[in-house]
């Protein structure tokens, strides 16, 4: 391989590698919101977890008293 060969052979793997840099830092960014997305569902379902079970307190209170 002559030396002109070997420069495109380098030039292309820099080209891939930041293809590579820039998919990442997507893919990072795509995480970072999926993680923030399910800490916010976390805490969204242990809020309806507990309004349900406040719910179903009352409602054996109610039936209790009648």
């Amino acid at each position: 391989m002559d030396g002109i060969e070997m420069a495109k052979t380098i030039d292309e793997l820099s080209r891939e590698r930041e293809k590579l840099s820039v998919d990442l830092a997507d893919k990072a960014i795509v995480i970072r919101k999926l993680l923030e997305d399910n800490n916010n569902l976390s805490v969204r379902l242990s809020n309806a977890q507990g309004e349900a079970h406040n719910l179903i307190k009352m409602s054996q209170i109610k039936l209790q008293s009648e």
